[in-house]
């Protein structure tokens, strides 16, 4: 509750994949989720920047800079996400693939060999 966090273990999901929707949602002043209280007033102007850039090519290099003011602040350690994870055996068919487990489509179209 104090925000005194010296570890805070945290999958940022999403379930769009834009840029806009991880760092809106986790990394500026007062975002939803932006629960461990991480405030950089670099980082709210480019995200203003980056959100209003129309360029795709553009944008991903304005993220890309947002990653490394992050990076500059914060110790991060990569892992793998264990609950995306999707097996099935190889008799099923067309199991769509998505970004997460949170947007799997249904499985009306899965079928079995």
């Amino acid at each position: 509750a104090k925000m005194d966090y010296s570890l805070l273990p945290y999958y940022f999901c999403q379930s769009t994949g834009v840029p806009e929707e991880l760092f809106g949602n986790f990394f500026i002043t007062g975002a939803p989720r932006n629960w461990f209280g991480y405030s950089n007033p670099k980082m709210d102007a480019a995200y203003l920047d980056m959100a209003a850039t129309m360029d795709p090519a553009q944008q991903k290099k304005k993220a890309q800079a947002m990653e490394d003011i992050l990076l500059a602040d914060m110790v991060v350690a990569p892992l793998p996400v264990h609950t995306s994870n999707r097996q099935v055996w190889n008799y099923i068919h067309d199991v769509p693939i998505t970004l997460t487990q949170y947007n799997w489509s249904k499985a009306e179209r899965i079928w079995r060999d």
